[in-house]
Parts: structure tokens; C-alpha cells; sequence
């Protein structure tokens, strides 16, 4: 690998705001300079760990509230004596859409609690390059190693997004489910 890092070359705008330029930003910052962008990268990278892990821990009580909403229609259709929505018309598709609507937020949940991979130097990269600076192979490895810090938040940052989307999905069909619930209450008291 060379030595791409030159000081004084200014990105165009253009580059400067686009996420997959991120390594040519390191390409034309100072040698002396590269610690002060790893150790951002570093504190970025913890808290992009922090909010995966977040996102996975919200997913169970999601899984559990539908759950809970689901019996407790349930619990007070058999308490109050309340006739199951489930003859033919609406209250046919009401109930057909109480079980999409908790089916859909349990799937949501399920999808952001699984674990999305993080790009991640291997043992034996580091092997590696430990053996490439005893041996002077070459003088690129901080800014080999930003590059590096880079990927694996560029990756983090995009498992993130597809987690948040999968959570808010979660919450908009268990806000539906609940509604549709309500609903349900509602229409079994009139019959």
C-alpha cells in the first residue's frame, strides 16, 4: 500500500458530503493528523455499538407488549362476556387484520434483535500488519488502519439505519394492532 497522505489538496464540495468519499478524505489529511481522526473514528465506533445494541435490546419488550395486547383483548372478551369478533363482514376482516398487524410488529422486532454483521478486523490482519511494521514494509499503516475504522463504521452505521427502520416498523404495526384492538372492543360491544 503507498503512502497516499498529502497535506494542502482540498475535496471538492461534492466529495466532501458524500459517505463513500470517506477514505479519500483521509488520503489528504496530514500524517500528524491521522490520530486525532482515528480517535474520532474510535468514540463514533463505540457509541455506533451502543445504539446496535440498543436497537436489539428494544426488540424484546416490543414482542412481549403485542403479546400482552393480544391477551388482554382476549382476557376481556372472556371476562366481559364480549362476542369474538369473527363472523363474517368487518368483523371478520377487523380480526384478520389484528392478526397481520401482530404478526407484522413480532416479524419487525424479530428482524431488528437479529444481529446484522460488523465489519471488523480479522486476528489475522492484525497478525499481519504487526508483522509488516517490524519489518518496515512500508510507512501507511495509521492511515491503513483509519481506512480501516472507516469501513467498519460505514458498515455500523448502515446496519444502524436498517435496525431503526425494522424498530419503527415494529412500533407503527403494534400502534396499529392496539388501535385495531380498540376497535374490536368497540364493535363486540354493540353486537
Amino acid at each position: 500500500m503507498e503512502n497516499n497522505v498529502s497535506a494542502g489538496k482540498e475535496l471538492p464540495a461534492q466529495a466532501r458530503n458524500s459517505a463513500d468519499e470517506a477514505t479519500e478524505m483521509v488520503r489528504v489529511v496530514e500524517e500528524g493528523e491521522l490520530d486525532v481522526v482515528s480517535d474520532y473514528l474510535d468514540k463514533e465506533l463505540a457509541v455506533a455499538w451502543l445504539r446496535k445494541s440498543s436497537f436489539e435490546t428494544r426488540a424484546f419488550p416490543i414482542v412481549t407488549m403485542d403479546v400482552g395486547l393480544v391477551t388482554l383483548y382476549l382476557t376481556l372478551i372472556k371476562t366481559l362476556d364480549l362476542k369474538l369478533v369473527t363472523q363474517e363482514g368487518w368483523p371478520h376482516t377487523l380480526a384478520i387484520l389484528i392478526v397481520v398487524a401482530a404478526s407484522l410488529s413480532i416479524l419487525f422486532a424479530a428482524l431488528t434483535a437479529f444481529p446484522l454483521p460488523y465489519a471488523a478486523y480479522s486476528p489475522d490482519g492484525f497478525d499481519e500488519l504487526f508483522e509488516e511494521i517490524l519489518q518496515k514494509k512500508h510507512a501507511a499503516h495509521a492511515q491503513y488502519i483509519v481506512e480501516r475504522k472507516i469501513q467498519a463504521y460505514r458498515s455500523a452505521w448502515i446496519s444502524n439505519r436498517i435496525k431503526a427502520a425494522f424498530v419503527f416498523a415494529s412500533f407503527f404495526f403494534m400502534a396499529t394492532l392496539a388501535g385495531l384492538l380498540i376497535a374490536a372492543i368497540i364493535i363486540s360491544f354493540e353486537r
